[in-house]
């Protein structure tokens, strides 16, 4: 896999450039070799799908619809690490 650098609202001079960069590099399955980077990125992902399924359950309590259906996108998104809209090959029917 190739390396692509694009710029990151926030950068990695901020917490949340950084956790940007982690959340999105966990999500893509990309490689971290720096062992400080590996237990930030495992704290962000632990700490993002419980806050992400906390503020879930308060939009679906709260009846935001649309909010509640980006959120539960969103956490899928994490617990899976899969970007939405792609399809798993395994998953893909057979033409």
């Amino acid at each position: 896999m190739l390396p692509v650098w694009l710029t990151t609202q926030g950068g990695t001079e901020n917490a949340y450039g950084k956790v940007n960069i982690l959340l999105q590099t966990y999500v893509s399955r990309g490689r971290v070799d720096d062992f400080s980077l590996i237990s930030d990125t495992a704290y962000v992902v632990q700490n993002a799908s419980r806050i992400l399924r906390g503020i879930f359950e308060i939009a679906l309590r709260k009846g935001w619809v649309t909010t509640t259906a980006k959120l539960l996108e969103l956490s899928k998104t994490v617990e899976r690490r899969q970007w939405c809209g792609s399809i798993n090959r395994a998953h893909r029917p057979v033409a």
